[in-house]
């Protein structure tokens, strides 16, 4: 009796100890996912720096400003055939305010490359599309030189990265994929380099992303400047109204829009205002629950991934931030395969 009472705690030992072992595996295979997923944020950061010249040049080559390029027509590129507008730029971004993209919008319509629809807002003309042309062809061909990874795993890479995308886009979770669904309007095609096509599928993940997040507080009745000031405090970037302005001034809110909506979080008791401005314990939790769910909804989909694939994953996308890393001046051609 005392033999089989002995063998049924093993058993029961055995069994809490296979639980704590998947609970911790979950956890550390979340942690991972995080840190694969800095690694991919990593490799476009990197990836930019090898291309992004050669889009700067091609831009001022045709009497585009580069910035403008970047912030006005590509994006109304992935919007065509609906016009662009201040509005329609913060559905995207809703962070910065209609004045940061009024401006750029203005002086590429009046460089031409833009026509007005009646509407309202712009959409790319001959013009408009010869120049989104004529700049992202630069960085295919730039990319197209760079071999971060012998040519086989560059595939693998580019299959694994299209399947979390495919997973993401039918996704059963409750969000909008506007961001994703039209950061795929940038697909290069199958016919190019893997390289191209992984910078393609890691830029469609980011907005899934952006997704995910929008998706995290906006049901809070919250604006999105004051959502953004949130963040700010939270990441300790700021401690005073002064430094919080000073933080968000690239997004070109006014100092009394930005105030407002630092009284709105106050209101709230989301912060705790004075010399110092602090995050209440309410406020933090709230945006510790937002940055949980927000990797909750985007990891979701990477379940689609078996354990050797999601290894190859991670392995492929460290190894690639590190290569690129190492030889900022650019990498030499791969002996086949890589051609654009």
């Amino acid at each position: 009796m005392g033999s089989r009472r002995c063998s049924k705690t093993d058993r029961k030992l055995s069994c809490i100890v296979r639980v704590l072992r998947n609970i911790l595996y979950k956890e550390d295979q979340q942690m991972n996912k995080i840190d694969v997923w800095n690694a991919a944020r990593q490799v476009m950061r990197q990836g930019m720096a090898h291309y992004g010249d050669a889009m700067e040049k091609a831009a001022m080559s045709i009497g585009l400003e580069p910035s403008d390029c970047f912030l006005v027509i590509i994006p109304a590129y992935l919007f065509d055939p609906d016009p662009i507008s201040a509005a329609r730029f913060r559905k995207r971004i809703p962070y910065n305010s209609s004045k940061y993209y009024q401006e750029p919008l203005l002086a590429v319509k009046n460089a031409g490359f833009l026509g007005e629809v009646q509407e309202g807002g712009y959409i790319l003309n001959q013009k408009g599309h010869k120049a989104f042309r004529k700049v992202m062809d630069a960085a295919y061909v730039q990319m197209a030189r760079l071999s971060p990874l012998p040519y086989k795993q560059l595939d693998e890479l580019k299959f694994l990265l299209a399947k979390l995308v495919q997973a993401s886009i039918l996704s059963q979770e409750h969000l909008c994929k506007w961001s994703i669904l039209h950061s795929r309007r940038l697909d290069p095609g199958r016919n190019v380099a893997p390289i191209i096509a992984v910078d393609q599928y890691l830029s469609d993940l980011s907005a899934y992303r952006d997704d995910a997040h929008l998706a995290s507080w906006s049901s809070h009745s919250i604006d999105a400047h004051a959502w953004d000031i949130l963040g700010v405090l939270w990441q300790d970037m700021a401690l005073s109204t002064t430094d919080v302005i000073d933080a968000i001034k690239k997004r070109r809110w006014t100092e009394r829009e930005t105030r407002k909506a630092i009284s709105d979080l106050v209101r709230k008791g989301w912060v705790k205002n004075g010399d110092i401005l602090n995050l209440t314990n309410e406020g933090r939790q709230l945006r510790n629950n937002a940055e949980e769910l927000t990797d909750k909804l985007f990891f979701s989909p990477w379940s689609v991934l078996s354990d050797n694939e999601y290894k190859k994953l991670s392995e492929y996308l460290i190894q690639m931030n590190k290569n690129l890393a190492e030889k900022p001046n650019g990498l030499s051609p791969p002996t086949t395969g890589l051609a654009a």
